[in-house]
């Protein structure tokens, strides 16, 4: 039987994140999944960006960053100092992948910016995160937050694997950079044309499609499901087997797609009404017979009962509660330093052991 970590596409790829925020360990771990080996980085010099203000969440530590590092090995360093700066340089010399963040006036520490790594490692594919961009104001644009973080990791993760593809070929690495703002914009898709085409504010849909009717969460008499009608003939089903209102299926204002957006209003208020009056698992098995994709809505803890959440959520817990203790380790089998040095290099505050997170 072929072993499978030995078959994951980026087995020998190395990632040192040097990052403070949330977005880019994201953005390591969705390479760690696909095999890569993962450093991060950690400043303890000053409070580490969005890492050091989490909520406490019980004894397995911070739930937050291990949604996003479980996987990953971690060391403290003071990179304002030139001895801390010099280690992750030469933790750069033998990696692939450089994750950092920045704002528009280039804040990355001018001795870890993309020309002084590329300078000694040209290889290297090197990935910028900014939270905000510049505009023709002398204002800075801030996206929202969780959603687009993840979207922004993701595509930053495609990226930064098409450009170690592309290093096959070429010999050379990549500045890559990515800012949540405009994927913020990228995200608003056709809510986002839709404005420019009223030359306006959209209206606030909340949970159903902005243009596709009916389609969203509805209640039912006791709890939320979601329905997604997409055609005429799923509606002409779902009049006629889930909610038992043939009329509606042969109304004129409802015949086809743009008419029942047209018309919205008048059928979500019946439709909401008549599906109010059901239990849900009648409405379930109602839709599931007319052939119509539709789904219960869990609360989180119902939402995580399988077992295949629940065996990845032990995997979760059987991490470190501490985040750093991988200091000495790294830096003893990556650049070859003895115990004396590391220990000297942490009595002048250049490496840190053990920083212990509360939640």
């Amino acid at each position: 039987m072929q072993d499978i970590k030995k078959s994951f596409p980026l087995l020998d790829v190395r990632v040192l994140d040097l990052s403070r925020g949330l977005v880019e360990p994201r953005i390591a771990k969705a390479l760690s999944d696909l095999g890569a080996e993962v450093i991060e980085v950690r400043h303890h010099s000053h409070a580490d960006g969005t890492k050091e203000h989490i909520a406490r969440k019980g004894e397995m530590g911070s739930t937050l960053l291990k949604g996003v590092g479980s996987r990953t090995r971690s060391i403290s360093l003071n990179l304002q100092t030139p001895a801390g700066a010099q280690i992750a340089l030469d933790l750069a010399k033998s990696s692939d992948v450089v994750i950092e963040d920045r704002t528009t006036d280039g804040e990355a520490d001018v001795r870890l910016g993309h020309k002084q790594l590329r300078g000694v490692n040209q290889r290297l594919v090197y990935c910028s995160v900014m939270s905000v961009m510049a505009c023709d104001t002398e204002e800075m644009l801030r996206e929202y937050g969780s959603v687009v973080d993840f979207f922004v990791s993701m595509h930053a993760a495609q990226t930064i694997v098409a450009a170690l593809y592309e290093r096959e070929r070429t010999g050379l690495g990549r500045h890559i950079e990515m800012a949540l703002f405009e994927f913020g914009v990228i995200f608003a898709a056709n809510c986002g044309l839709e404005a420019l085409a009223i030359g306006g504010a959209t209206t606030q849909y909340g949970n159903v499609h902005s243009s596709i009717v009916p389609y969203g969460m509805f209640d039912t008499a006791d709890g939320p499901v979601v329905i997604s009608i997409n055609d005429d003939s799923q509606f002409q089903r779902f009049c006629e087997v889930v909610i038992e209102r043939p009329d509606l299926a042969v109304d004129p204002r409802y015949e086809s797609s743009a008419l029942r957006s047209r018309n919205r209003e008048a059928l979500l208020l019946v439709g909401a009404a008549e599906l109010s009056r059901r239990p849900r698992t009648d409405i379930l098995a109602r839709l599931v017979r007319a052939d119509i994709p539709c789904g219960e809505v869990a609360t989180l803890p119902a939402a995580l009962l399988p077992d295949r959440v629940a065996k990845q959520a032990r995997t979760c817990q059987r991490g470190r509660t501490n985040q750093s203790d991988d200091t000495f380790e790294v830096l003893r089998s990556e650049l070859g330093l003895s115990d004396e040095r590391l220990d000297k290099m942490k009595g002048l505050g250049v490496i840190c052991r053990g920083i212990e997170l509360i939640g």
